[in-house]
């Protein structure tokens, strides 16, 4: 299971940063700034090396989650772990196949093979949509840890708890 998730790693990776270096840079930016085209393109390798060393971080994070939540999934706690794994799967995922969208959009942009509108219009659809994804995946997490908290809940009740709610619920329905 962890290989294929790393290979995927690698291919995003090659992919964000041969398309990061492909982007010919404009000469008027390049004289704005007083930089030259090296110097240019190691800013760039400066900025992709620490977003890469998150992906890495991100990938081995939902790597190890999933591996503990293969060896717990038929015990209470594994329905709860298995959506909140999706969802750090579906989150460390979303971190560089965003960047490499964004970055292969602004390499057709730049090549005119798309209006700059429709490639902002797709970023923001992306950076709603896995977010959404994430989310959801969270709550259903979060379901499955309540209602595992109910039943716990319910097998170690005594019997002053239920008179003090009760009590609470007499209270607070006479207010």
């Amino acid at each position: 299971m962890a290989k294929k998730y790393y290979c995927l790693l690698a291919a995003l990776t090659l992919i964000y940063l041969g398309a990061t270096f492909a982007i010919s840079p404009d000469p008027a930016t390049l004289a704005l700034y007083h930089i030259s085209d090296t110097q240019l393109r190691l800013l760039a390798f400066a900025v992709a090396l620490p977003l890469i060393a998150i992906w890495v971080i991100a990938f081995y994070g939902f790597i190890t989650v999933a591996k503990y939540t293969a060896k717990i999934k038929n015990s209470p706690d594994g329905e709860g772990f298995k959506f909140l794994t999706y969802g750090l799967i579906s989150l460390g995922i979303s971190l560089p196949v965003t960047s490499v969208v964004s970055t292969l959009l602004n390499l057709s942009v730049h090549s005119h093979g798309i209006a700059q509108n429709v490639a902002v219009i797709i970023n923001t659809h992306l950076a709603i949509v896995f977010p959404l994804l994430d989310s959801s995946y969270y709550s259903l997490a979060r379901i499955g840890f309540s209602s595992l908290q109910k039943r716990w809940m319910y097998h170690h009740r005594k019997p002053s708890d239920s008179v003090c709610c009760l009590r609470l619920s007499v209270f607070s329905t006479s207010l």
